[in-house]
């Protein structure tokens, strides 16, 4: 039974103009295995999160491919044995259904809609809702300001009262990152 591979490899730097060959050969691998291509695509040149072989940059190429389990074997050792690939590493792709997909959605929009209504309201965010309904950019700037001052004026606040146990800070602080939380999703909405 053939699955879907998704195959990404490292090209080394020096061989940017030759990409389209390593390209076939990578292509030959796979069909040599008796696999099937079915999109390729190349991402280009981009750095390396670490050196390999004391280069700081590859040509990352992105390859797509049906294949028998027991062929993936010969295109990885292939790739291993290939001068020109730094890196490569092979990934089944599972299989989604589009029926399935459909059928995930509308339970997932009942669920919160059902948690919204049975959620509790907070009496903090009751009173911390603008009293009119940010719609526009500037308004929603103006009130991650104010917000951003209030924030302010509590640390101040918090500098000048006296010394407190770690408990009560660590309350103070959950409460003030609770109501942040709770201003960036009204103005996300």
């Amino acid at each position: 039974m053939q699955k879907n591979y998704e195959l990404l490899y490292i090209v080394h730097p020096d061989l940017e103009g030759s990409i389209e060959k390593i390209t076939e050969k990578v292509a030959g691998f796979i069909t040599k295995a008796g696999g099937k291509i079915t999109s390729s695509e190349d991402l280009g040149k981009r750095k390396l999160a670490y050196k390999i072989a004391k280069n700081d940059f590859g040509i990352y190429s992105l390859v797509y491919f049906d294949i028998e389990s027991v062929n993936l074997k010969d295109v990885e050792r292939d790739l291993r044995l290939s001068e020109e690939i730094m890196r490569s590493m092979v990934v089944a792709v599972p299989v989604v259904s589009p029926v399935t997909l459909a059928k995930r959605k509308p339970r997932l929009k009942k669920e919160e809609m059902e948690a919204k209504k049975d959620a509790p309201a907070s009496i903090i965010v009751a009173e911390e809702k603008p009293e009119k309904k940010v719609t526009k950019k500037a308004d929603k700037a103006e009130v991650a300001k104010e917000a951003v001052a209030e924030v302010a004026e509590e640390k101040v606040a918090k500098k000048a009262a006296p010394k407190k146990t770690a408990k009560a800070v660590e309350k103070e602080e959950k409460e003030r990152l609770k109501k942040l939380d709770d201003k960036l999703e009204e103005l996300l909405k």
